[in-house]
């Protein structure tokens, strides 16, 4: 597994660091963004397995964010986990109809954890 890799866009540094870790715990290699500014050309070149986005952050949302990944063809095919606060809202359904997956804040190892193999299959 440990050619996999997972790209983060967190606003908050300490659940950002905390997916970070959990996913380096499993082998993954791991990129951090704090805002989704950069996130489709950070995307481009860090080729990720995986993305994690968190929805609500400044300037760009993850609403846009997702828009944007999934127009683009080189980045169009990269699953998302979306990482909400909101709770199940209008907001979280409509995040996933866009990508199919959502984790609902505060997050935990275990749910992270059974996302991530969903879409990655079982690490180590």
């Amino acid at each position: 597994m440990a050619d996999k890799r997972i790209l983060i866009i967190d606003d908050e540094g300490n659940i950002a660091d905390m997916i970070a870790a959990f996913c380096q715990s499993y082998g993954f290699e791991t990129k951090v963004l704090n805002d989704g500014v950069v996130a489709l050309e950070v995307a481009k070149e860090f080729k990720p397995d995986l993305i994690t986005l968190d929805l609500v952050m400044p300037g760009t949302s993850g609403f846009e964010v997702v828009e944007m990944l999934k127009k683009d063809p080189e980045t169009k095919n990269i699953p998302i986990i979306v990482i909400s606060s909101y709770g199940w809202s209008e907001e979280a359904a409509r995040a996933f109809n866009m990508t199919k997956s959502v984790v609902i804040k505060p997050v935990t190892r275990k749910v992270l954890g059974e996302k991530i193999e969903t879409v990655l299959g079982p690490a180590k």
